[in-house]
């Protein structure tokens, strides 16, 4: 039974294999039999005696039969399914080109019809979601409690020159005017919170805060004319330490940079003189917010009133910022850039007709060049009304992609011209396309494949502008692919039904008649001849490339560099220069630094650009003064108000925090209930109250406490200034950011706990785009990794030899570290456009170098050397 059993599996076995066999065989023939109708003639194949370096091939070898299976099990389904989607497009073409334009356009009203928006907010696009940054303080900004507001600043300098005089003041208090004079303006102020307002004239007069050394005379023209009679008497009042208020100056507030003489104590100078204005964040919306409303006729009173100033003969220069006028910046920066899509448009339009364009009226197909950048600009409308149903936000780096996607579809277009132009003119048009699908939709699906994956792996970013311009890009990419299979193969059948109708290139209403160009019957025959040229060409007959040499210039100079780039002693010679100059872009790489100015997503002529400008110079080095906050714990515990005073501790003894805060609630409460016995037996929450109904300390920290309904404090906060982080330097800000979380991290009474349930944490705006910086150069790594690996991948899969892999991987490491080094090179750091330039150029290296190595493993010559020139 045992011999039995034995001798059956035998047969088995043998059976098996005579069968795989049979099937790698079978495979073979197919291959070959396509192979020689689409590309006619006995060319090499796998199956032949030898393989491309001449030497003979092994059936049973490892090698070989990958290249089976990568051609047969992975390829071939999804060749098939080209072909079948190119050749239905040719079948019916009138069909598909009306269907694609109607879809498109549905796409897009239905996409801005619905759940388009555009982002522009700093902490929504380049705040890392799982941050302790972007969870602290979206609780700070919109669940906290802690009143918002909204600012308008106005700077007045003289380029450098001392701005301390009698007529700068009375230029601050026509400004005051201009601003208090707006109509609605009364009415916001009378719906500020009261620690938003302040009385002046003996309580006569309750307004919005608005900080200027006109503070100092209760913003009253007349007090100011009756007081500031000489300059010393002015000099005096504006150097002092108090409003008539008693509220404390801040004096980085109302000047710029300033001199204090040493003796006196008075000022002897100032660049620049401030004003502030303070308005409430009122409504639930911006729609429903009145100082949202205010400020845009504040922008152009004020915008009114900087041009007569900047225009006179003073020596006066102003300059404004608002809130509400940055975010709408970022806007215009968005709009104004807009019309380069339609400009990309009409240039690549008018490439496409040269390219497509012959001498002959009939066989040119310049407005098929056409239809394929309209094809590339609905596939791009089509996914982007797609991402606008799915809610995906749009940004001012979302519109850069249209023109990568120009590139990569186009080249798509120019492939499958090339190969059709190459097919028999003799054939029916639906037998072309079928060759052509065959011929060349491996290659196109392949980088396809590969730079989508490189653009769609991006989505995994932490950071939300990045991930969501990958969203874009991933299915842009993939939806111009089909398009080009599809749309452009119908616009190529009607072109061809154009042509055997003798209907005129662009005039197809019109026949021609006449006997065009008759001497250049034969290369109409070669249609695209122009296309052909910048594609991979198949070897020819030396007859036929004498001729090719004549009339495809480009590929003429294309085959004299190949001739040269095999010869031993010239490839060396590029090697060794390459070799060098990765040598010399490592090191220049790891000099690159991370730096970012808001400034650069900005039109170029925004008055927010000469504001911060302006400000940077003469204003004095911008200070941060983060929050440090403190919730969901019992205020009236002795030992959690202890715990208070010791997480302040330790943050103002950080190096780069200058000292204690100025204002912090308990230290004052702590003084105020110390001083008045009576206070002891209260409870804390009478205690509170006794505390908040003296003005001053109402006005200093009534904003820096939360109460719920009852009167208990939920939540509180105070400011510490960061006077040693410098914000020109990424490497202190980080630093900054890291030390302040560990502190926060470790204290004890969050220990334990995440960063949405932190008792004690600091925060302010800048910290979003510190934790940019904190991961923009792991994210670089990261991404480049994955990218490289996932590519690699694909070109296992997909490229029907396993060395393939050993070219895609470390060419496109060594192409990435090269541009980073020209980038430092170039004087340029990483930021928010150059990341995301960095992000896509790896889509475009990938998709560049897959078509030279798909086409060297595809080529049918038999030598290395005759491949590489094919």
């Amino acid at each position: 039974c045992l011999v039995l059993v034995t001798q059956q599996q035998q047969q088995q076995q043998q059976q098996q294999q005579q069968e795989q066999q049979g099937r790698l065989d079978e495979r073979e023939e197919r291959i070959r039999e396509e192979n020689h109708d689409t590309l006619g003639g006995d060319s090499f194949q796998p199956g032949d005696e030898q393989d491309h370096t001449g030497e003979e091939v092994d059936k049973n070898s490892l090698t070989f039969r990958w290249a089976m299976f990568v051609e047969g099990t992975i390829k071939a389904p999804w060749v098939r399914l080209i072909v079948k989607l190119g050749v239905g497009s040719a079948k019916y073409p009138l069909r598909v080109a009306l269907f694609f334009p109607i879809f498109s356009i549905f796409c897009i009203i239905a996409g801005f019809g619905t759940n388009f928006y555009v982002e522009s907010q700093e902490h929504a696009l380049w705040t890392p979601q799982t941050s302790h940054a972007y969870i602290q303080g979206t609780w700070a900004r919109d669940e906290s409690g802690f009143p918002e507001n909204r600012l308008v600043s106005v700077l007045l300098h003289k380029n450098g020159e001392n701005v301390l005089s009698l007529d700068g003041a009375k230029l601050l208090f026509q400004i005051n005017s201009a601003i208090t004079g707006v109509p609605g303006y009364d009415e916001v102020c009378d719906i500020s919170p009261k620690w938003y307002k302040r009385s002046y004239d003996g309580g006569n007069t309750t307004t919005c805060i608005l900080r200027s050394i006109t503070s100092f005379y209760n913003n009253n023209y007349e007090t100011f004319q009756e007081n500031a009679t000489t300059f010393d008497d002015f000099i005096e009042t504006v150097s002092g330490s108090e409003y008539p208020s008693g509220e404390p100056v801040d004096r980085s507030a109302i000047y710029g940079l300033s001199e204090v003489n040493n003796v006196t104590g008075l000022l002897d100078s100032a660049q620049a003189l401030r004003i502030v204005l303070v308005l409430p964040q009122d409504g639930e919306t911006l729609d429903d917010s009145l100082a949202y409303a205010l400020e845009k006729p504040m922008g152009v009173v004020l915008g009114e009133f900087r041009d007569n100033v900047n225009s006179g003969n003073t020596g006066w220069v102003m300059e404004i910022i608002t809130t509400r006028g940055f975010e709408e910046e970022f806007v215009r920066g968005i709009i104004a850039d807009l019309p380069l899509i339609p400009a990309a448009f009409v240039i690549m339009s008018l490439f496409c007709c040269f390219v497509f364009s012959k001498r002959n009226r009939v066989e040119s197909r310049s407005l098929l060049g056409v239809g394929a950048v309209v094809s590339v600009l609905l596939a791009v409308i089509t996914s982007y009304g797609i991402m606008f149903i799915g809610g995906v936000p749009f940004t001012s780096l979302t519109q850069i992609l249209p023109f990568v996607i120009f590139g990569i579809g186009l080249d798509d277009a120019f492939i499958i011209m090339g190969s059709y132009s190459r097919t028999d003119p003799n054939k029916e048009t639906v037998a072309r396309i079928e060759e052509t699908m065959k011929d060349i939709g491996g290659s196109i699906l392949i980088t396809s494949l590969t730079s989508g994956t490189a653009f769609g792996l991006g989505a995994l970013s932490s950071i939300p502008a990045i991930r969501w311009l990958c969203i874009y890009a991933f299915p842009t990419i993939i939806i111009d692919f089909l398009y080009q299979i599809t749309f452009f193969v119908s616009l190529i059948v009607l072109d061809e039904r154009r042509i055997k109708a003798n209907k005129i290139d662009c005039c197809i209403c019109i026949t021609s008649t006449a006997n065009d160009d008759d001497d250049e019957d034969e290369d109409d025959h070669r249609r695209g001849r122009i296309v052909s040229g910048l594609q991979d060409r198949s070897a020819e007959k030396p007859e036929e490339a004498e001729e090719e040499r004549q009339l495809h210039f480009s590929e003429n100079i294309m085959r004299s560099l190949a001739g040269k780039l095999v010869n031993p002693a010239i490839s060396s010679g590029i090697c060794l220069i390459f070799f060098l100059f990765l040598v010399i872009n490592t090191f220049n790489a790891l000099e690159l630094t991370v730096a970012f100015d808001l400034t650069d997503a900005l039109p170029g002529d925004s008055y927010i650009i000469d504001f911060v400008d302006a400000s940077t110079e003469y204003g004095g080095e911008s200070v941060y003064l983060p929050f440090l906050f403190f919730r969901d714990v019992d205020f009236g515990d002795p030992e959690v108000r202890k715990s208070m005073h010791e997480y302040v501790d330790q943050m103002t003894d950080l190096d780069f925090v200058s000292g204690p805060p100025t204002f912090f609630w308990l230290r004052d409460f702590e003084l105020f209930t110390s001083l008045d016995e009576t206070l002891a037996v209260m409870t804390f929450r009478h205690q509170l109250d006794a505390f908040l109904s003296i003005e001053i300390y109402d006005q200093l920290h009534g904003s820096n406490i939360v109460r719920d309904e009852e009167g208990n404090m939920i939540a509180s906060r105070c400011r510490i200034l960061m006077g040693g982080v410098s914000p020109n330097s990424v490497t202190t800000q980080v630093h900054a950011l890291k030390t302040q979380r560990a502190i926060t991290m470790n204290f004890p009474i969050n220990e334990g706990l995440g960063p949405a349930e932190h008792k004690f944490f600091s925060f302010v705006q800048a910290y979003n785009i510190w934790e940019f910086f904190s991961v923009a150069e792991y994210e670089l790594v990261l991404t480049t990794l994955v990218s490289v690996i996932s590519v690699s991948l694909i070109s296992v899969l997909f490229i029907p030899h396993w060395s393939a892999v050993f070219f895609v991987a470390p060419f496109v490491c060594m192409l990435y570290v090269d541009m980073l080094g020209t980038l430092q090179l170039a004087g340029l750091h990483i930021n928010a456009i150059t990341y995301v330039g960095v992000v896509m150029a790896i889509g475009l290296m990938v998709d560049y170098l897959m078509h030279i190595v798909i086409r060297y493993y595809e080529s049918l010559q038999t030598t290395r050397r005759t491949k590489v020139i094919d």
